[in-house]
């Protein structure tokens, strides 16, 4: 696989390692790694990679409908 660049581009392992962080953003690299047939330090390289690029951002987010909200809605804006 190709190397995602540091202007940007992701590759196909930078996109797959990001769908499983979005999916459960705690997943230990160990067990990237394995389902992904890679070193644990080549999932730490490509996570600090997108991290350090902007790609991927680590935030906390409340469940709204846990902290009393009613409905709970997504929206994306360009």
């Amino acid at each position: 696989m190709a190397r995602g660049n540091s202007h940007g581009a992701l590759d196909d392992l930078d996109r797959r390692l990001m769908e499983v962080l979005q999916a459960d953003g705690r997943k230990p690299f160990t067990e990237i790694a394995a389902a992904f047939g890679v070193p644990e330090s080549t999932i730490r390289a490509r996570y600090k990679g997108l991290v350090d690029r902007g790609a991927l951002k680590v935030i906390a987010v409340a469940d709204p409908l846990k902290v009393g909200y009613p409905l709970m809605a997504m929206i994306g804006v360009r």
